[in-house]
């Protein structure tokens, strides 16, 4: 397993979060979690990045406690604050997605032939090659999300995670996203996302957990999870932030 997940349980001041969560990720896994606003969908992704400390319960990242995983670059992560950056910020496509690379080379080192090679190849798997010299501010919701997602592997990781990719960008840009991620997944990216997007559970996700705010977490292979009805647990359009 190349994520494990055992009996977490988080606590903020005003409410109990998460509850015996327990679930497993297999490498090459898309595993998209669900649930409605307030389950601890967001946090249960901070928690295994070490945003925030566990309070009980056991994360193993390659058998590793998750405090202990120390691979650089190793683990990816899109915020949902990812496209709610100063629009105004002088930065090119180009250079937000080698900083990709500082985990692994250092903030204050110059860039190599071969992250530069690393920084072209991300953006063309993600479709902006041809926007590398603009501007981050000028693009679209979409286009920017895109950059971040070539941020995310440029490094190459083991896991790429994600909070709500779809939120705030125009509607007509929420498949294609979707439609990327999928093809990233099956070229071998293991892949972990938050998700209100019904699209990507139907056609790219093989695996869904659903969170609830009163019931034992469940998590299902996706076909299983189609023959279900838990509709009620989530809204196809809903882009609330969430904790």
């Amino acid at each position: 397993m190349i994520l494990e997940v055992k009996n977490v349980s988080f606590d903020y001041p005003d409410k109990n979060i998460l509850k015996d969560v327990s679930f497993s990720v297999e490498k090459g896994d898309f595993l998209c979690i669900l649930g409605s606003n307030g389950t601890g969908k967001s946090t249960l992704l901070k928690l295994i990045l070490n945003i925030l400390k566990l309070q009980k319960g056991e994360i193993l990242i390659e058998g590793i406690p998750s405090r202990k995983y120390k691979a650089k670059g190793s683990l990816a992560y899109v915020s949902q604050k990812a496209t709610g950056f100063n629009r105004d910020f002088p930065a090119t496509v180009y250079e937000v997605v080698l900083s990709g690379l500082y985990p692994l080379r250092g903030f204050l080192s110059f860039p190599k032939k071969e992250d530069k090679e690393k920084a072209d190849e991300a953006l063309k798997q993600v479709g902006i090659y041809n926007l590398k010299n603009k501007l981050i501010g000028s693009l679209s919701g979409g286009q920017q999300q895109r950059v971040f997602i070539a941020k995310a592997i440029v490094s190459e990781p083991k896991i790429i995670f994600l909070d709500e990719p779809t939120v705030g960008i125009d509607v007509n840009a929420v498949d294609s996203i979707c439609c990327l991620l999928g093809g990233l997944n099956l070229s071998g990216y293991t892949i972990i996302m938050v998700t209100h997007d019904l699209s990507s559970v139907l056609h790219h996700s093989n695996k869904v957990l659903l969170l609830s705010e009163n019931e034992p977490c469940r998590i299902y292979k996706t076909e299983e999870f189609l023959k279900q009805n838990y509709s009620e647990h989530y809204h196809h359009n809903n882009h609330h932030r969430e904790v």
